[in-house]
């Protein structure tokens, strides 16, 4: 292998690969990037064996050839070269010389043969072509709701389900549930693909500044195209909860508020709500206050005027859940729909045409009165 490219587009590419490069490999070579070349370019390539990463940059081909490169250590040497252009020469698999202006850098090689094949595998007759702003701004409404907790593996993902003329994204850690459909014209779309790779997705496509993507589910995995990278993610084991029998179908109260304000409030009295303490909200007709207390620490309480008339309601909420659905929200105005203190509230959202809806389901906590 011999080749000559920018290393601005080494510097990009490495970056974007070297998300996949496990930091705690079962095999040795899944702390490698694989470097490949195609024709006129140079492929990278890496895999933790949950998600893969490939990127194409344009390149002077001298020699072909195939290596994979310790990852992290290559994209520390990379970042730091001194010139503009790169050269990457390797005689062997075994070992790779990189060259830029007065530097010169030797990395000992993994062995080629055992880096994992699945990457290159594309159905390429499944492809389905999504507007990439529409879906990386639902996925960042919703991937927060997605649970971390690895025992669980079925929550930690992001369900999409799409119609003839919606894409719905749906994600529960079961403390609370988030939904939103965007108006995305695809068919055939029902997988349960874990959050990390769906982030990982919204990070790239904004340092690429793409605007479109394409897609390809199978029994078993998604592949993304989007420009010259490709991202391959297994699908989450495990049945997504039937998520629609948590939505009743009538509420108690509804109320309409300002999310900023309510917001704004939230945060500066979540300061004191500490240790696991709940955040309180309490309806008066007229205004809502919200209020909390951390014994140890203090407590805190502001007041804002609402329209509300009803009897006198208070629930509690984790304020990071609260908040959580309040940032995420599509709209300046928000509806607030309760039942009990006891049952599950809804913040319901949608976008200023109206052709975006959320809704964001969270669980109260029990209040000590």
């Amino acid at each position: 292998m011999k080749l000559e490219l920018a290393k601005t587009d080494l510097v990009n590419a490495t970056a974007i690969v070297g998300r996949a490069v496990s930091s705690r490999p079962s095999l040795q070579v899944l702390a490698g990037i694989r470097l490949t070349t195609r024709n006129e370019s140079l492929e990278l390539a890496a895999t933790d064996m949950e998600l893969s990463l490939a990127a194409q940059v344009d390149a002077s081909i001298a020699e072909q050839g195939e290596v994979v490169v310790p990852g992290r250590i290559f994209v520390d040497v990379v970042r730091n070269l001194p010139s503009d252009r790169v050269t990457l020469e390797s005689s062997s698999d075994s070992s790779i010389s990189l060259r830029s202006g007065n530097a010169h850098f030797t990395l000992r090689c993994l062995p080629t043969a055992d880096f994992p094949a699945f990457v290159d595998d594309l159905p390429t007759d499944k492809l389905v072509d999504l507007p990439f702003s529409s879906l990386s701004d639902a996925i960042a409404r919703v991937a927060r709701a997605a649970s971390r907790d690895e025992t669980r593996p079925h929550l930690t993902g992001v369900l999409l389900q799409s119609s003839s003329s919606r894409l719905r994204l749906v994600a529960t850690d079961s403390y609370r549930l988030a939904v939103i459909e965007v108006p995305v014209p695809s068919e055939g779309i029902d997988a349960n693909i874990p959050a990390r790779s769906l982030q990982e997705l919204a990070r790239i496509g904004g340092q690429l500044e793409e605007s479109h993507l394409r897609l390809a589910v199978d029994e078993q995995r998604v592949i993304f195209l989007l420009g010259r990278v490709r991202m391959v993610s297994r699908l989450v084991e495990g049945r997504f909860p039937s998520y629609e029998q948590l939505l009743p179908d009538t509420w108690e109260h509804e109320l309409s508020l300002d999310r900023d304000e309510l917001l704004d409030v939230v945060r500066r009295v979540a300061l004191l709500a500490q240790r696991h303490s709940p955040l309180r909200l309490r309806f008066r007709p007229g205004e809502l206050e919200v209020s909390a207390e951390t014994p140890e620490v203090g407590e805190a309480s502001e007041r804002l005027p609402i329209s509300y008339s009803a009897d006198e309601f208070e629930i509690g909420f984790n304020p990071d859940f609260l908040r959580d659905g309040l940032e995420t929200a599509l709209s300046q105005t928000i509806r607030l729909k309760l039942l009990t203190p006891l049952r599950p509230a809804l913040i319901e959202s949608e976008s200023q045409d109206a052709n975006q809806k959320m809704l964001y389901l969270v669980m109260p906590i029990r209040l000590n009165t």
